[in-house]
């Protein structure tokens, strides 16, 4: 019988009613700017349901039994089959929620609950799937009040059992970005990095008033290609929105 090991071990969410595991709750009351914070550190605990298609039934043999087939060991194992959301042009990011009614919410919102089933899974394995076997983005309770984006940083602190540093806790991270631009930009001063909304990231980018239309843009391209190119800043910069922001002359 395939996978045998793994229909004998116990079933860790045996009893599982769907609702939102305790420390998710505590996460969603903190203040909106300590919010993905907290949600990451619940995660480092928490369980999460995912939206799973199921296998196409394997038939059944001449005296009415159903026919050999193998059995996937949990449910992460064969992640093609679980939600994802797009995130930006090439990349998804896996879709987990904190319980089932945030799971009924979305799925009857994109007329999928007849195709997905929820199932339990640690955070935490959801965020080591995201790093191996996606583009190392989770996105909690999409569609939402309570949407959240957990970026690449995010996934792999988890994976890795590490705490997470937010990227508006990283001074370094600002100083990595203007060591990386040109030396000279006309009217740029610096950058600043802030907690946005839905666990993004505001890249705040100061300039002088008063600039010419192509001098802006020439700063936030400028700008745009150090957080896409430069390996510290790619990699601690994953969900991030560019804020121009105009300093008094």
């Amino acid at each position: 019988m395939p996978y045998l090991e793994s229909l004998l071990k116990g079933n860790p969410f045996a009893g599982d009613d769907g609702a939102i595991d305790p420390s998710l709750v505590r996460a969603f009351e903190a203040p909106e700017l300590m919010r993905t914070e907290s949600v990451v550190e619940a995660f480092e605990q928490a369980r999460v349901l995912v939206g799973a298609v199921p296998h196409p039934h394997p038939g059944r043999t001449p005296d009415g039994s159903v026919a050999e087939h193998e059995i996937a060991p949990e449910p992460l194992a064969q992640p093609d089959g679980l939600i994802r959301v797009n995130f930006a042009p090439e990349r998804q990011a896996y879709a987990v929620f904190s319980g089932v009614d945030a799971y009924n919410f979305f799925t009857k919102k994109y007329d999928i609950s007849a195709r997905v089933r929820p199932m339990p899974v640690r955070a935490v394995d959801a965020a080591r799937l995201a790093i191996t076997h996606g583009d190392g983005l989770l996105v909690l309770d999409p569609s939402t009040a309570n949407q959240c984006w957990i970026g690449r940083s995010a996934c792999a602190a988890l994976a890795a059992g590490e705490s997470w540093v937010a990227p508006w806790d990283d001074d370094a991270l600002a100083e990595h970005i203007m060591a990386a631009l040109p030396s000279y930009l006309e009217g740029f001063d610096h950058v600043a990095v802030d907690p946005g909304e839905n666990g993004a990231a505001f890249l705040t980018i100061h300039m002088l008033a008063g600039l010419a239309q192509d001098r802006v843009h020439a700063i936030v391209d400028a700008v745009t290609e150090v957080v896409a190119s430069e390996p510290y800043v790619r990699a601690r910069l994953d969900v991030v929105e560019l804020r121009p922001f105009w300093s008094a002359d």
